[in-house]
């Protein structure tokens, strides 16, 4: 059983995902497994997403209906199988010692039930 789960829904986000998955494949932190629900994207996610799963073992990855972002977090946390569940965006980054930080704050805290993350929002001016 992995340490943490990482959960991303992704609907039409192709242009996100180069960035997103490798800010989760160089983390310091290892002991991970990347949940992907795709909600049948027409933009070339999927066969994106299938293409970096046939080299990557911890990626487990489904397609489910369009029933909205929520619909999909909880699409892939019922497929995590991690102590720890992280909830992400597809459109989104983390510092490559992100879930090293929170892994080390919930050991630290066990009766924490959710860390608390701070959010950088980085706005692209060009």
């Amino acid at each position: 059983m992995p340490k943490v789960s990482i959960c991303i829904p992704n609907l039409n986000n192709r242009p996100y995902l180069p960035e997103r998955f490798e800010t989760v494949f160089n983390q310091t932190f290892q002991d991970w497994e990347l949940v992907v629900c795709d909600s049948y994207s027409d933009d070339g996610s999927w066969e994106y997403i299938q293409e970096l799963a046939a080299c990557e073992p911890r990626m487990r990855i489904s397609q489910t209906p369009r029933k909205g972002v929520y619909a999909g977090f909880n699409d892939c946390i019922q497929l995590a199988r991690g102590e720890h569940v992280y909830i992400a965006t597809s459109d989104d980054t983390m510092s490559p010692d992100f879930l090293e930080k929170m892994v080390a704050a919930l050991d630290k805290t066990p009766a924490a039930a959710w860390p608390i993350v701070v959010w950088i929002l980085l706005m692209n001016t060009g």
